[in-house]
């Protein structure tokens, strides 16, 4: 059950990091000095995008869920969940050129719900379990 929970939050967190990522692009692109420049951002990102950003969002989810059934690593994947929807959330909210209010807040619900499950199994696997035979 706790790898499926990981998975179903990894799942949810991608489409966050995709949205963080564009904000970082058009923040890049807005710092311009000019159309050249301009275009050699956007062409340069582009580009990357097409070789390897298709690729890396696959191996980033699959990396994620593997990390989930992977007893020794659960631990690692759900700190993971955990900074990637923190950091998700974070840029979002920093970047976004107007007043948070009530629906902005119900579109990030997800990514903080990811975030909390992944800092509460980070936290979960970090505790000792207790004796079974303690009587």
């Amino acid at each position: 059950m706790r790898a499926l929970f990981q998975s179903l939050a990894a799942l949810a967190v991608l489409p966050y990091v995709l949205l963080a990522a564009m904000f970082l692009l058009v923040r890049e692109a807005a710092g311009t000095r000019g159309m050249p420049e301009l275009i050699d951002v956007v062409l340069a990102h582009a580009t990357w995008i097409l070789q390897w950003g298709i690729y890396a969002f696959v191996a980033l989810y699959c990396a994620l869920v593997l990390l989930a059934f992977l007893p020794g690593l659960r631990r690692t994947g759900a700190l993971c969940i955990f900074l990637l929807a923190a950091g998700s959330v974070l840029v979002i909210c920093a970047l976004h050129s107007t007043a948070i209010g009530a629906g902005e807040i119900l579109f990030l619900l997800p990514c903080v719900a990811a975030a909390f499950l992944g800092a509460w199994l980070f936290i979960r696997d970090g505790r000792p379990l207790p004796p079974e035979n303690a009587a």
